[in-house]
């Protein structure tokens, strides 16, 4: 029996969200590239996950410093503490 084609893109969201959080769930500030490494998922799988985390409160996120002179800055992400602040 096939699912209908809404109930099979929430089940795929929901199993993309919870392969980030398991490696968020170790603490620490995570980066991107990292996270699609330790999850498998692509890029664009990542980052609406951490987008649905974030405007939910789950993860909040912020600007590091640059890798190399001249080079972009890394967005980190970290779960958000129980007190609703920054980990």
């Amino acid at each position: 029996m096939r699912l209908p084609f809404s109930e099979f893109f929430e089940r795929r969201r929901a199993r993309r969200i919870a392969q980030v959080l398991a490696v968020l769930s170790d603490g620490g500030d995570h980066y991107g590239w990292p996270l699609m490494q330790a999850t498998g998922l692509s890029g664009a799988g990542v980052y609406i996950a951490l987008d649905h985390l974030e405007a939910r409160g789950v993860v909040v996120s912020g600007w590091g410093d640059q890798v190399y002179p001249g080079g972009p800055r890394r967005r980190w992400y970290r779960l958000a503490s129980s007190d609703g602040g920054a980990s």
